[in-house]
């Protein structure tokens, strides 16, 4: 059900490796998620650019050429498994707006249901709601998450921000959704100089590098540093729900957590109240 890949560098980096090159690559990724593509990422001038295709990464030369010529400090990107939503260019990730973008990998159940859905809506603006183009649910929550922003920017209160709509939107999947299933929240949300990740109900992973290595060659994590607190002393730090080869270093971020990236690489890792 989809796949998010992101980072946050202390200078300007290329996705290549991960994307196009790595034994299990987004493209190769992709033949599992086929039904879309996102690659997103902030200039020097700090302007947001998105390319999103609702086909395969796997054979697209777009997705090649795109990913060959990226070279970002903060990256974001997704390839989609459609589970709410036809695979329509609407529906695919990053969802963006107002210099903010967002993926996710995960799902409200039952969003389809005119009354999980429609609860879902009536806790977002009317300005937000009317910015929505698509069927999905994960549309859905970015405005949501820009909904309780407001005009206050501040790291604190985009954390608060994406922490009260998951809140929010577990109580309406206990009120009103008759399943078993459970809501998840895995998403990456950043505005540029920081970027805010949540995992609930699936895999995602971690890795810091130290200045000097390269993607290829990645090390320099101490297994004993992982917990909830702050890490601090990295050049880059990379995000993704699959890993992508046999020699890297990657840590499984703890389940029901938000883990907060700020421009200088120093990152926090939170519990999230959740529920289940």
């Amino acid at each position: 059900m989809c796949r998010l890949f992101a980072y946050s560098a202390d200078t300007k980096t290329s996705p290549e490796y991960f994307l196009e090159t790595a034994h299990n690559s987004l493209k190769h990724q992709a033949k599992k998620n086929p039904d879309g593509w996102g690659l997103s990422y902030f200039d020097n001038n700090h302007e947001l650019h998105v390319f999103k295709s609702p086909y395969s990464a796997e054979n697209s030369s777009n997705f090649a050429e795109i990913s060959h010529l990226i070279k970002a400090k903060v990256f974001l990107s997704h390839i989609r498994e459609a589970s709410t939503g036809n695979p329509i260019i609407e529906n695919c990730h990053p969802f963006h707006h107002d210099g903010f973008v967002m993926a996710h990998n995960g799902l409200i159940p039952e969003f389809h249901l005119p009354n999980v859905r429609n609860e879902v809506m009536d806790n977002i603006s009317n300005e937000w709601q009317n910015e929505i183009k698509g069927e999905t649910d994960s549309e859905a929550i970015f405005y949501l998450i820009m909904s309780k922003i407001g005009n206050d920017r501040s790291a604190s209160k985009i954390k608060a921000a994406i922490k009260n709509a998951l809140y929010e939107l577990e109580k309406i999947y206990y009120a009103d959704t008759p399943t078993s299933d459970s809501p998840i929240f895995n998403l990456i949300f950043t505005n540029g100089d920081d970027m805010y990740i949540t995992r609930r109900g699936r895999p995602l992973c971690l890795m810091g590098i130290s200045k000097g290595s390269e993607p290829d060659k990645l090390q320099k994590w101490n297994k004993t540093t992982w917990q909830f607190g702050k890490h601090v002393n990295y050049s880059q730090v990379y995000i993704t729900s699959e890993t992508f080869g046999e020699h890297e270093n990657w840590f499984e971020i703890p389940e029901n957590s938000l883990v907060h990236i700020d421009k200088n690489q120093n990152f926090s890792v939170e519990h999230l109240k959740m529920r289940l």
